[in-house]
Formats: C-alpha cells, structure tokens, sequence
C-alpha cells in the first residue's frame, strides 16, 4: 500500500511538470508568433493573443514564465513533503518487519531449547532481570540458569513443537510474540528485547 502511494505521487509530480512543460511552450509558440500544434488558431485569434507591440511581448513572456514557475512551487512542494514523509513511513515499516522477524526466530529458539533440555542454549538467548510468568521477577542470569535447570529437571524434556507463531505487540523496546503448541491449545507469550542481540526478558503462560 504504501508503495502505491509513494507511486501514484510520482505520476502526479510527472503530470504537473508535463503540464508546466506544455505551458511554457505554448508561450514560447507566441513569443516567436507561432501558434504551437495543439491549438488550432485563426488568424484573426492569433492576432488578438500576440500583442503587436514586441517590447510589450518580451515584457509579458517574463511575467507569465514567472507566473507560472511560482504556481509550479506551490505545487511540488506539498508533493515533495509528502513523497518524502511516505518514504520515511515505509522505511519505519521495514525497520519493524526485521524487527519482528528477529524477535520471532529468537522467542522459537528460546522456547524449543528449553523444552529439549538444552538449558545452556536458553540461557544464552535469555537476559535477566527476566520477568517469570509475570508473577516473579529474576535479577541475575546465574539465578535464571538453575530455573531452567529445575523446569527439565521436573517435567523431563519434551518433544513440543511450534504450531504457528505471531507477533501480538511490537516497539523498539520490547516485542510480544505468541507461541501456540502443537496439537494443544495452549498458547504462551514471549517477550523479547530487540538490540544488536535479541534477548528473550520474560514469558507468560
């Protein structure tokens, strides 16, 4: 959509400046007393629009040119501010799809590691302080490794697999990805911070 827009105001930029261009011939046409191919003028209608007087002519093809070149500012300059606004808004949505991508890689990886047992692949895709089912709140990473430990440790690894994963929430501080489980209509949370290195900070189920 957005890149629609950003073309539909190219053609109408292309539109102002081929109507400016058609203008400013047209005067050209009359300065030098030649009726230009897109209008068909009688003598006698020529005469009335050319004036007889070359001084006067001269005069008025600089007035007219000025005119026109001040009306054509008016005009590219909503246009310009609106081409560049829409090329910001698009390159603001490309920062968030990789942002979201990014996020959404991390928080699968994150959960699979700690459902197969592989504890030390978790921690290293976690940062603490790490937020625990939003009830509890972990300081330290060393902390947060023995929590992972006694999660295997108690239910043993398991073999869940990643049904569909979406993007619930997202800003540059903080993305909530929805993980749903395979064959179970559970549903978690993720949270992760974005950066050079995306973190997981939390999850709730």
């Amino acid at each position: 959509m957005k890149d629609m827009k950003i073309t539909l105001l190219v053609f109408v930029l292309v539109g102002v400046l081929s109507s400016f261009a058609m203008e400013q011939n047209d005067w050209q046409a009359q300065w030098i007393g030649v009726s230009p191919p897109c209008m068909m003028l009688s003598t006698t209608s020529l005469k009335k629009q050319i004036p007889s007087n070359k001084t006067e002519l001269m005069k008025s093809y600089p007035m007219k040119t000025k005119t026109i070149k001040s009306t054509l500012s008016c005009l590219l300059a909503p246009l310009f501010a609106i081409l560049i606004g829409g090329m910001a808004s698009a390159a603001s949505d490309d920062a968030e799809t990789v942002r979201d991508d990014a996020s959404v890689k991390v928080a699968k990886a994150w959960f699979i590691s700690l459902m197969q047992g592989h504890t030390a692949v978790t921690a290293s895709l976690s940062e603490a302080p790490f937020s625990l089912d939003g009830k509890r709140e972990i300081a330290t990473m060393g902390e947060l490794k023995k929590i992972y430990d006694q999660v295997v440790e108690k239910k043993g690894k398991r073999n869940l697999k990643v049904a569909s994963t979406k993007v619930n929430l997202s800003t540059p501080e903080k993305v909530t990805v929805l993980i749903t489980i395979e064959g179970d209509d559970e549903t978690i949370s993720v949270f992760v911070k974005p950066g050079d290195a995306f973190r997981v900070i939390g999850f709730r189920d």
